[in-house]
């Protein structure tokens, strides 16, 4: 049975799944490198007669360098990053090099917004609504790292571990006293 929830909360959720898989998409491609990047310094501290090439030393995160095409290096203004938006209305390219932007950040940013519209349509909870939400993010984003990398990041994997036994125990616990 199908039911259905606020449509101000489903219009809400679809825009920050906009949102938040714009920010997956940041996720996706540096975690992989930024864990590259620990391991040779860990590996270099580990082993330092060893010939392993020094990590580059400029800082490198989710939030620095700031957005840039990876063709002509130029940094992305912010109204050419707006979720979905941007991509459509640059024709899916460089607004500098006119290169080719890769499809897949619109579509990471299209399943953002679907992975957060389904529950809020369909889970009347909204705090599981957005539980669901998280979860179907955090699952979106591993998914794309394990296709690129065949890496699973204990940063991402970890809290989702610890998050799903909390919200078993809540359910459990919920249900425990609505039958008693």
């Amino acid at each position: 049975m199908l039911v259905f929830s606020s449509p101000f909360f489903i219009v809400i959720a679809g825009l920050l799944g906009l949102v938040f898989g714009s920010f997956l998409n940041v996720v996706i491609a540096r975690l992989p490198t930024m864990m590259e990047r620990q391991w040779r310094q860990e590996c270099r501290l580990s082993f330092p007669d060893a010939n392993i090439d020094a990590p580059d030393d400029t800082r490198f995160d989710l939030s620095l360098p700031a957005s840039h095409c990876p063709h002509c290096h130029t940094a992305i203004a912010w109204y050419d990053n707006i979720p979905l938006i941007s991509w459509l209305a640059l024709k899916g390219h460089c607004r500098h090099c006119q290169t080719r932007i890769s499809k897949r950040y619109p579509l990471i940013e299209l399943m953002g917004a679907l992975v957060c519209i389904l529950p809020a349509w369909l889970i009347t909870s909204p705090g599981w609504a957005i539980a669901v939400m998280g979860a179907s993010l955090t699952l979106l984003a591993l998914t794309m790292i394990d296709w690129d990398t065949m890496l699973l990041p204990d940063q991402i994997t970890l809290p989702l571990l610890w998050a799903g036994i909390a919200l078993a125990l809540i359910g459990v616990s919920q249900y425990h006293w609505q039958t008693a």
